[in-house]
């Protein structure tokens, strides 16, 4: 969506550096060793943090590589299934080959040295009843697969050799490019493509945010050629620079025994080489002064209308105990008496509203702020902008209040203990990117977790949510014929305007408003969830059921 998808440096050494050290020293600091041959390990943890209702065993591993496993023990699954993520997305594209990311997922997978078939990776998993897939972000680009249990090894042995010694056959490289492009071809007329890559048009035209991350045939092929460029080259050049074992990190969930799943894993991927590359980080906003204070008018594919209001933010990720962001955006989607979304609704403005802090990369964020408009409210945007900061002055009025914390700790916990069990390629392809992002202990907990109250997080974030500092974007078929540019990519029609002095003044002062408060204290949150003691006195219960006629 628009504006919302999908401060330097103080030292020479990198805030994100120290937090990875941190996280490095915490694992061995609540790590339970067990017997290991030091060749192959160099930690083995036994303590991840689960919920009580989750009956699979859990295991973490740093192999000699610094490659991250999470090992999953399932007995009862019906499918085996591993993932990898790599730390590298399409933000790390070379300038004049956009989409090299994205097509290094695809060459991939066509024929290793060991298993030199195209096909052979698919082929075994189709047999035995799998199939895989994978997916190029941002930064990262994360492989997956599923099969039935008894054939795990052996699609883990094919899936290894990826990530070993991949061929990168060139016979293939035309038929991926077109692949490429036709997986692009079918995102063209999708509302949600086209606002992203439109916020990303909009950002610091140098920032690699600004990149368009799918790739097509003609910046993967045509555009290449023209600059003497062979796109299988620079293929082999982006997987060798990138593809290091110390930024990749792996799931597997298997039938088989914590120690039968750890020797597979140690003797398929602890040779995988470690080139010792840094994770890419970027340390200031896509967002820069001559990218704020900006409104544009969308016109969409589909009849919807839509505002989203979008502040950058830094990155607040290594805050996940405090999770400052979710508490406000807890507030902002409040919808009872006193809510922004209920006065927005009485008069007749909106259908619903969401808001909260939305992942960038490593090193920012944003804060978003996203309603669906009825037919009358696109016509009052700046109005429904005005008691959005209305609300937020209410907020910084009413300082971040503890018990409200609480209530996000209490559903969260909650909602950790009843927490469903996901299919296992699903499951195993969200937790190779959390490895990532969290210690390998706290993987599976981390974004559930609301440990410390920051009021100072709070506030630093609320501070960031002003009117010098905004961007708006207004989604509408209304705009037709009132647009004067059209995205590079996608062929998106929009107007883009600087906002007028006098309504960022008008929305500086907004003052608070009578009718917004926070929640009433929610006393229906349960916590206890122990069993009552039976009564032996009760053998059975009667039920009578008497009917008239």
């Amino acid at each position: 969506m628009l504006f919302n998808l999908l401060s330097s440096a103080k030292s020479s050494v990198s805030p994100r550096f120290l937090i990875t050290l941190q996280s490095y020293f915490r694992f061995f600091s609540i790590t339970k060793m067990a017997p290991i041959q030091s060749n192959l390990f160099t930690a083995i943890n036994d303590d991840i943090i689960q919920s009580a209702e989750d009956k699979r065993q859990y295991r973490g591993l740093l192999l000699k590589n610094e490659m991250k496993v999470l090992l999953i023990s399932d007995k009862s699954t019906d499918k085996s299934a591993a993932a990898m993520d790599v730390h590298v997305g399409h933000m790390k594209d070379p300038r004049d080959l956009p989409g090299l990311a994205h097509f290094c997922e695809h060459m991939l997978f066509l024929g290793t040295e060991k298993y030199p078939s195209e096909n052979e990776y698919h082929k075994y998993l189709t047999e035995h009843g799998g199939g895989s897939n994978a997916y190029t972000s941002a930064e990262h680009t994360n492989y997956y697969f599923d099969v039935v249990p008894e054939h795990l090894e052996g699609a883990l042995d094919r899936f290894s050799q990826f990530f070993r010694c991949p061929l990168f056959n060139a016979d293939a490289t035309g038929r991926e490019v077109n692949a490429v492009h036709s997986e692009n071809d079918k995102n063209l007329q999708s509302d949600t493509w086209r606002l992203y890559q439109l916020e990303k048009a909009t950002s610091r035209p140098e920032h690699d945010f600004n990149k368009f991350g799918t790739g097509n045939k003609d910046t993967l092929e045509t555009k290449p050629k023209e600059m003497g460029l062979d796109t299988r080259e620079e293929l082999l050049k982006f997987h060798k620079q990138w593809y290091s074992s110390n930024i990749m990190s792996l799931a597997v969930l298997g039938k088989e025994s914590l120690d039968d799943l750890s020797d597979m894993v140690v003797k398929l991927f602890a040779d995988c080489e470690n080139k010792s590359v840094a994770i890419p980080e970027w340390l200031d906003h896509p967002f820069g002064p001559d990218e704020l204070r900006m409104k544009a008018y969308v016109v969409p594919v589909r009849d919807v209308r839509s505002l989203h209001v979008t502040f950058p933010i830094p990155d607040l990720e290594e805050h996940y105990k405090a999770k400052p962001g979710s508490y406000l955006g807890h507030l902002i989607g409040h919808e009872g008496p006193g809510s922004l979304l209920s006065e927005l609704k009485a008069k007749g403005w909106v259908n619903n509203l969401v808001g909260g802090e939305e992942t960038g990369a490593n090193g920012f964020m944003f804060f978003i702020i996203n309603v669906d408009l009825t037919e009358e409210g696109i016509d009052h945007t700046d109005e429904i902008i005005l008691h959005m900061f209305q609300y937020l002055t209410m907020l910084k009025e009413a300082k971040p209040q503890e018990w409200i914390f609480k209530e996000c700790q209490d559903l969260h916990a909650m909602t950790f203990r009843f927490k469903d069990k996901e299919k296992p390629q699903d499951y195993v392809s969200s937790v190779a990117l959390s490895l990532h992002k969290f210690p390998l202990a706290e993987v599976l907990c981390a974004p559930f977790i609301y440990e410390e109250f920051r009021p100072d997080l709070i506030e630093m974030v609320l501070s960031k949510l002003v009117p010098k500092d905004i961007r708006v974007a207004v989604v509408g078929q209304l705009y037709e014929g009132q647009t004067d540019q059209k995205e590079l990519w996608y062929g998106t029609d929009y107007r883009l305007e600087s906002i007028a002095d006098e309504l960022i003044e008008q929305w500086q002062t907004a003052g608070l408003n009578k009718n917004f408060k926070l929640p009433e204290i929610n006393e229906f949150i349960p916590t206890n969830f122990n069993l009552l003691p039976r009564d032996e006195d009760v053998k059975y219960f009667v039920f009578v059921t008497i009917f008239k006629g």
